[in-house]
């Protein structure tokens, strides 16, 4: 029903909050982070076996940006 929901476009906003505390009940936050920081990590260490340089650096820079901005 959420998949459905969120796939088809929420509409209302009764939809928002049957999304919402389906994510809240889950811990979907939490764990949309957590998975975030492994896959930051794991860019991270695909980066390291490039030379240093100013592409890489932003690349490791935009990495901290998505996973420690905050909402």
């Amino acid at each position: 029903r959420i998949r459905k929901m969120v796939t088809d476009g929420i509409q209302t906003n009764e939809q928002w909050d049957t999304v919402r505390a389906f994510i809240d009940a889950h811990d979907g936050v939490a764990s949309a982070l957590q998975t975030a920081q492994e896959l930051s990590r794991t860019a991270r260490d695909m980066l390291s076996h490039l030379p240093d340089s100013d592409a890489r650096t932003s690349l490791e820079r935009m990495l901290d940006y998505v996973v420690k901005r905050t909402i």
